[in-house]
């Protein structure tokens, strides 16, 4: 999958639907304070779907991982 691919599918998902807005702010403010350390697109085949690995600095001494898979509709 190529970057547009990536950016198209980041556009047009319904966030909000999986996520309350506490979670997208607290997200998006991680990213601002360049607390989101590496962020990793895998791309998957239509079947299995995507993801997104991250490594997250957040309160504690170690970074912790995140994953979000990402379903075709």
């Amino acid at each position: 999958m190529i970057a547009s691919d990536l950016h198209s599918i980041l556009q047009h998902a319904e966030w909000t639907s999986t996520f309350d807005e506490r979670t997208l702010q607290r997200g998006a403010d991680y990213v601002l304070r360049q607390r989101v350390i590496t962020l990793d697109f895998n791309a998957g085949d239509k079947d299995s779907g995507c993801s997104l690995d991250g490594v997250i600095r957040g309160s504690e001494r170690q970074p912790y991982r995140c994953r979000i898979d990402i379903q075709a509709r």
